[in-house]
């Protein structure tokens, strides 16, 4: 089953999908001040949420971090995640093999300006960690159960891992331009590569490599006024990227940076689709969701 959630005045409407493609609303709550969810389907088909929620109506009010699961049935009280009076946001979620939530997230700290840092929810001994300083992290998880992640500081990127046990193997990716744009990703593949995505000047690049300190130069993938892309390595150890370019959703897929097909998710439209987001599952069965004129859609 697949589970798409959205944002509908401050509220998370969640759908599950089922084979004959209907849908059940989920997750309501109380609040309608949440925002940035991601959801990721577990082994047993359960939903496993993280979100954020403001702490008052104000619009610039700090926001918290949240995990929620609905394992057994009806979605848990979600638990707050986030440790400090500050502004915690932009959550990224993946599971590990045994299920295991692990949540990165920037947090601006209260009277520092300019200023971010990386914070890490360790589920395996319930701790917060302060990784470094950076934005906008995204992270992944390998075979052998280290965390890496990849954040922005200033106009570069960097990677970190806690293969010792601690986040202290902080690389630089050499090459990247000052211009990059917001958000990039990073994934792990089953034959044991590390790949990252960012966009630039309206084209999109990928790099990869063994291990942090191993990447080689980008390569340019795509261009055409593109902004950011969803990265995504299948079970089989391939990769697949979708991203909005010139109001259409393209998927890419392949074993690596040199063999990538360009498809069509849609075929094109006069109408603007944004945003699109995707999961492999472990049928290899593509699954995505994009925007277009302010409603979601679905497709596989």
């Amino acid at each position: 089953r697949a589970y798409v959630v959205g944002i509908s005045a401050g509220r998370l409407p969640v759908d599950r999908f089922t084979p004959c493609l209907q849908t059940e609303p989920f997750f309501r709550g109380d609040s309608d001040r949440r925002g940035e969810p991601q959801v990721v389907t577990g082994s047993r088909g359960e939903a496993v949420l993280c979100f954020t929620e403001r702490r008052s109506a104000a619009a610039d009010s700090p926001r918290d971090v949240y995990l929620t699961h609905n394992a057994g049935g009806p979605f848990r009280e979600p638990i707050r995640l986030s440790d400090s009076p500050d502004d915690d946001f932009a959550p990224r979620l993946v599971l590990d093999l045994r299920g295991n939530p692990h949540v990165v997230w920037s947090r601006n700290p209260a009277g520092l300006e300019d200023t971010s840092l990386v914070i890490y929810y360790n589920p395996l001994n319930g701790q917060i960690e302060t990784v470094a300083s950076g934005r906008l992290p995204s992270l992944c998880i390998d075979s052998r159960g280290t965390v890496h992640m990849l954040y922005q500081r200033g106009d570069r990127l960097y990677c970190n891992s806690n293969a010792g046990g601690v986040f202290d193997r902080e690389v630089e990716i050499e090459g990247t331009p000052a211009t990059i744009e917001p958000g990039a990703l990073i994934a792990g593949t089953r034959d044991g590569r590390l790949v990252i995505c960012y966009a630039d000047s309206g084209s999109l690049y990928l790099l990869d490599g063994s291990e942090e300190a191993d990447f080689g130069m980008a390569t340019e993938i795509d261009s055409g006024d593109i902004n950011k892309a969803d990265l995504a390595a299948g079970r089989s150890g391939g990769l697949s990227l979708v991203y909005a370019r010139e109001g259409d959703i393209y998927r890419m897929s392949g074993a690596g940076t040199l063999d990538l097909e360009l498809e069509y998710v849609i075929p094109a439209t006069p109408a603007l689709e944004l945003d699109p987001r995707h999961v492999v599952d472990s049928c290899e069965i593509t699954h995505i969701v994009f925007l277009r004129d302010g409603e979601v859609y679905y497709t596989n």
